[in-house]
């Protein structure tokens, strides 16, 4: 069973800090499994398992996973995201998969922030045992500009004499994660969970309940992993159910201006859009990187 939903269903009871790296910081807020389910039912689920196993090759050929990753664009889609992955960790479960995640949450940067921040994000890593979730009470904080660039990238309540690169490996595939969703190239698929059929009305209601959808966003190169069923969709021209439209990148050029005059990449906010008569649209992702990420690390 995922992370996410060993949380969910309160399969987790204990919640303990990592102290690898010493205490926690002085401001640090303990969290506990009350705590944790919170965050979980706040935030858009992604599934990253490629990702892990991508940032543990580009360690076994002896790269910077790190440094590739914090290449692409970084501009968070939603205000609040939790990024799983299951992956080998050579050295210490070189057979089984580790479950690993990161919760990141995006926000209006501080008026100390570098000069051209658009958005600051934290990022808090977990990792998932048998009888407990370990998570590092140490902030992993990144400024972003406008055009989904890292301007600058450290560690809160870490002695800069020590290093920050330490804990802010733990983040990589959930940075490239972020990274794969703001490419141009990536496919959405609305898929139906059809053992849900259409209840009977809820007392005092009118109207049947609808079954759930949700998306799957799928890199080029890969097939989706789940069926699909085009003329349920309510995107070809039929009603739209309510759904979440995640935030985008537009680039508009010379041959093709904004409003006319207007040129270069534009962020467009998350929007909720279509009508619950129709149904509701849950939004999940499939990360899956692509030999094209074998090119950019390079």
């Amino acid at each position: 069973m995922r992370l996410f939903d060993r949380i969910h269903r309160a399969d987790v009871r204990d919640v303990v800090a990592a102290e690898i790296y010493g205490p926690p910081p002085p401001d640090h807020v303990p969290l506990d499994a009350a705590i944790l389910r919170h965050i979980v039912r706040e935030c858009v689920r992604v599934t990253a398992d490629q990702c892990g196993d991508w940032v543990t090759a580009m360690k076994d050929a002896e790269r910077d996973p790190l440094k590739t990753a914090t290449a692409g664009l970084l501009r968070l889609p939603f205000e609040s995201m939790w990024i799983e992955w299951e992956a080998l960790v050579p050295g210490y479960s070189p057979h089984k998969p580790v479950q690993s995640a990161a919760w990141v949450a995006g926000y209006e940067p501080p008026e100390w922030a570098p000069a051209g921040s658009v958005q600051l994000l934290e990022f808090m890593s977990f990792v998932g045992f048998p009888d407990k979730v370990v998570y590092y009470p140490w902030i992993v904080v990144a400024f972003i500009d406008d055009t989904g660039q890292l301007i600058e990238m450290g560690v809160s309540g870490i002695d800069p004499d020590k290093g920050t690169q330490r804990p802010t490996m733990p983040m990589v595939p959930a940075l490239m994660a972020i990274a794969l969703m703001n490419c141009r190239n990536t496919e959405v698929t609305e898929t139906r969970d059809r053992s849900r059929e259409v209840r009977r009305p809820r007392k005092g209601s009118t109207r049947p309940t609808k079954p759930l959808t949700h998306h799957v966003i799928t890199l080029p190169g890969k097939a989706p992993r789940f069926g699909t069923d085009s003329s349920t969709s309510g995107f070809g021209g039929g009603p739209a159910p309510w759904h979440l439209v995640r935030g985008h990148f537009k680039t508009y050029t010379a041959e093709a201006p904004l409003m006319g005059k207007h040129v270069g990449t534009y962020w467009w906010q998350p929007a909720v859009r279509g009508d619950r008569q129709h149904g509701v649209v849950q939004s999940s992702y499939k990360v899956i990187p692509t030999a094209a990420t074998a090119d950019l690390a390079q």
